[in-house]
């Protein structure tokens, strides 16, 4: 399947964060993601996406137009369910 082998990424430490660079979507397009130890989230803004504070990204944000393997999250399906879902489609 898609998930049959996996990918390390190097972790950098920044001021006060840890961050690693991915590479999301077919191809690939580069994504500089903060680490947060608290959590098993990891997320990072969409094109069309207002107020995501793209400013502060090291990395244009992800365009889903151009990647083949892009999926819309459906909140109904998220583990947390529909209630904790932002942005997503239903």
């Amino acid at each position: 399947g898609l998930f049959n082998s996996y990918q390390t990424s190097p972790l950098h430490q920044g001021y006060g964060t840890h961050y690693a660079t991915i590479w999301v979507g077919t191809p690939p397009q580069r994504k500089s993601v903060i680490i947060d130890t608290g959590s098993h989230f990891t997320a990072f803004p969409c094109k069309g996406c207002v107020g995501c504070g793209e400013e502060h990204h090291t990395d244009k944000y992800f365009d889903q137009d151009a990647s083949s393997t892009f999926r819309p999250l459906h909140c109904k399906k998220t583990r947390d369910g529909p209630d904790e879902c932002q942005g997503g489609t239903e």
